[in-house]
């Protein structure tokens, strides 16, 4: 099954939103945290490109931090778009995008226009061989103190630890779907439902050390690793400053 299809569906961004709280690790502190970094370097009122936006738990936390930002919101998944639209209709600073991040940023936009791009659990859908040419347009659209911060899937640089590492998180996820849910699921079921979700929905986690090289090797001055828990999710950002 194509990604880009799964997404698409009512179905998927139903599932996504009733259990991403619960089965990923520090969500909402790293949302915090994305918001956070990508406001408190700039004005009252800076204009922020979110890119994989879904249905804007980013924007929203970004709006908390600076409620009157300028936001600019990407997605590729009609029915995420169609969420956002409806939960930023009163909000006449917030523009929201189709495109697929695959093909790079959106030609309309300028060079040095964003104070910041922000993105959450999005980027590890970006096939590997359009990253470089995406982080390459991030920094193009940033102005020259801007930053760009990612909040993502990761694996490990090892591949034993990665697997060491999943095997924990699926256990956690364990105890969240008992403790959260009230649901009784073995390990290996939730193992082989993790696995097969990440195929179909093309989850193609990198490293944090491979991002770290491609942001400056697209002219990033410095790319920090702020935030990793164990189970596969991080945030890293890039400026100039």
């Amino acid at each position: 099954m194509n990604p880009a299809h799964t997404w698409q569906s009512k179905e998927a961004a139903d599932h996504y939103s009733e259990i991403a709280d619960i089965v990923i690790p520090n969500r909402r502190e790293i949302l915090s945290i994305i918001a956070r970094v990508a406001t408190m370097f700039s004005s009252n009122s800076p204009r922020i490109l979110d890119i994989g936006c879904g249905y804007g738990d980013v924007t929203a936390e970004v709006l908390r931090y600076a409620p009157n930002a300028s936001i600019f919101m990407v997605d590729f998944s009609e029915e995420m778009i169609q969420r956002s639209m409806k939960r930023f209709k009163e909000n006449k600073n917030i523009q929201i995008l189709r495109h697929d991040l695959n093909n790079g940023l959106p030609g309309e936009f300028q060079p040095k226009e964003f104070d910041a791009v922000v993105s959450c659990f999005a980027l590890h859908h970006v096939d590997f061989e359009h990253r470089v040419p995406l982080y390459s347009q991030i920094h193009q659209v940033l102005k020259p103190d801007g930053i760009f911060v990612n909040g993502d899937r990761f694996r490990e640089d090892s591949p034993s630890l990665h697997n060491m590492v999943f095997d924990e998180w699926v256990a956690w996820m364990q105890d969240q779907i008992r403790e959260k849910m009230g649901k009784v699921r073995t390990f290996e079921e939730i193992k082989a439902q993790q696995l097969a979700s990440d195929e179909q929905l093309g989850d193609k986690p990198g490293t944090i050390w491979t991002m770290q090289c491609d942001l400056k090797k697209v002219g990033f001055a410095y790319a920090d690793c702020l935030f990793k828990a164990r189970q596969l999710v991080g945030v890293i950002a890039a400026t100039n400053r």
